[in-house]
């Protein structure tokens, strides 16, 4: 929890920091180990042959916003997931492998109440993320 509580602070004089993202502008400060630990993509982007040393990583694909949610959920297991984000965030999941953030998107997907018009969406993200127990769940 200690490196959670200066990942949440993000303040780069005082955190020990040794990656950061860019994005929208913005800059992001964590901890490479916490990443890779969950993310075999991670450990591939944050390597010595992919990254320059205190240069930042641009991250274009996500907002600011989903992409701090993502790797908040890395240091503490919490989540915001809403209507708006949530095909995001398996998207994000996804792209970087983090098998406990898409078991997490997937839980919350099986408590949202379906109608005609979220279940062919839901249907079609089950697929394209193989999410097992979703796809089930909507036959």
């Amino acid at each position: 929890m200690a490196k959670y509580e200066i990942f949440k602070a993000q303040n780069p004089e005082n955190g020990d920091f040794d990656v950061v993202f860019e994005i929208e502008g913005k800059k992001l400060y964590a901890h490479k180990s916490k990443l890779c630990e969950v993310s075999s993509t991670f450990n591939e982007m944050l390597s010595e042959r992919w990254t320059t040393p205190n240069e930042p990583i641009n991250i274009q694909k996500n907002t600011f916003d989903d992409f701090k949610t993502f790797v908040t959920f890395i240091y503490s297991g919490e989540f915001e997931f809403d209507s708006n984000n949530i095909f995001t965030m398996v998207d994000i999941a996804e792209c970087y492998d983090v098998k406990i953030f898409k078991k997490a998107c997937e839980d919350y997907l099986l408590k949202t109440e379906w109608d005609l018009i979220n279940v062919f969406p839901m249907l079609d993200l089950a697929f394209k993320y193989s999410l097992e127990d979703l796809k089930k769940s909507l036959s």
